[in-house]
């Protein structure tokens, strides 16, 4: 239903449509008219052409005289009727468009809205459910061994904890919300919103994205927000940015541990880097029973990483990085990935995993490549453009976007 003020809009631009359409009719009837009487006025010209020679029947030379002034005032005063309901009809065509353009902004307007409301109760909701696992946890751990809790049950609730604990702070502090060009809002800002809301605007309760960093974040939600901005509310964020960044794939998977055994209800995916830590990662989940609600899953095979310079004490050689140094910003296209002169900036080696037995790498200037990106993906007018121009993030967010659909 409804609302007045939406009811009076939608009135004010019928009765504009309803009178420009008037106007035209009445343009069109009068254009006819000009013609005719156009015509008229030729006729009598001619008319009178023919008495010019006859000096006898100066009578009728003077009728014909009166019939050509005559037709032509007639065509004139048309004429000039037909000028003024063209300058109506431009006048009635600008404020329509001024009309039009009022209410699609006051529609984004009530639709960001309604999506920052239902993030902010998602974001209530669910640290305040991170905040009793917390208390849940502590009550375990406290319980001394005298009074029958095996070591084991005990050893998984501290693990579970300091998982829990990082989760909470995190949620407290960023929960990030997406605005114009990338930018964000944090849980305080949200919070500060106040008003009421359940769920988001289109009655989908927004998923939790689990990911490594802020820069992770950034990422994601701005994609989301350009190249399939019909998805953008379905999301909001928890990322690992406070921790030391050798940890946080870890600590992301301690995470999982305990949001599965806590069996929340909330839907969550965690997504790790598809490169070395995030597959060993998420093979140290292979002997955890996650839930229907949670999905954990490394970024997807990147079609820029198949043959992508890399560096080492050997020298330097293309390869494929996929599974070993795809962290987000190989997902950003080669413009964002490429140095001043032109050259991508190349993988480096950081370390080897004894366990998987293949080594670790990451792009060169990270933070560089995350700006570059950035800017450009502002420059982008339309969903579809974005999308050409960033395929592997294209191909990212719909994996993401996937991650609940029934196979």
């Amino acid at each position: 239903m409804l609302e007045p003020h939406e009811a009076a809009a939608g009135g004010a631009t019928a009765g504009l449509e309803s009178e420009l359409a008037a106007l035209r009719a009445r343009r069109d009837m009068l254009r006819q008219k000009l013609r005719d009487a156009e015509s008229a006025a030729e006729k009598a010209r001619a008319d009178r052409r023919r008495l010019g020679g006859e000096r006898a029947d100066l009578k009728a030379a003077a009728a014909a005289d009166c019939g050509v002034l005559e037709a032509e005032g007639v065509a004139s005063a048309i004429a000039d009727a037909l000028d003024e309901i063209s300058h109506r009809i431009e006048d009635g065509d600008r404020r329509l468009a001024e009309e039009r353009g009022r209410r699609e902004r006051e529609e984004a307007e009530a639709s960001a809205a309604a999506a920052a409301e239902a993030l902010r109760v998602a974001a209530i909701n669910f640290h305040k459910v991170a905040q009793s696992f917390v208390q849940a946890l502590e009550a375990a751990t406290s319980i001394p061994e005298a009074v029958g809790v095996a070591a084991l049950v005990r050893n998984t609730a501290k693990e579970a904890l300091m998982a829990a604990r990082a989760v909470s702070g995190q949620l407290a502090r960023n929960v990030a919300l997406p605005g114009a060009r990338g930018e964000f809002l944090d849980y305080a800002d949200l919070v500060d919103r106040g008003g009421k809301g359940r769920t988001g605007a289109d009655g989908i309760e927004p998923i939790v994205i689990l990911v490594p960093s802020r820069s992770h974040t950034r990422v994601i939600a701005s994609g989301f927000a350009t190249l399939y901005p019909d998805l953008a509310n379905r999301y909001v964020f928890l990322d690992f940015e406070d921790l030391p960044p050798a940890d946080r794939p870890a600590q992301m998977g301690n995470a999982v541990r305990a949001f599965a055994r806590a069996a929340l209800p909330a839907r969550m995916i965690a997504l790790f880097d598809n490169d070395t830590s995030g597959h060993a990662a998420l093979a140290s989940l292979s002997d955890v029973a996650l839930s229907a609600s949670i999905r954990a899953m490394t970024l997807p095979p990147a079609e820029t990483g198949r043959r992508y310079p890399t560096v080492s004490p050997q020298g330097g050689i293309a390869m494929d990085v996929n599974g070993l140094a795809c962290g987000i910003e190989i997902y950003l296209g080669r413009a964002a990935l490429s140095r001043p002169g032109g050259e991508l900036r190349p993988v480096l080696w950081t370390g080897f995993d004894p366990r998987l037995k293949r080594y670790q790498g990451e792009v060169e200037g990270k933070s560089d490549v995350i700006e570059q990106f950035m800017a450009l993906l502002r420059s982008c007018s339309r969903p579809d453009e974005a999308r050409a121009r960033f395929s592997d993030l294209a191909r990212l967010l719909t994996v993401v976007a996937a991650a609940f659909e029934p196979d």
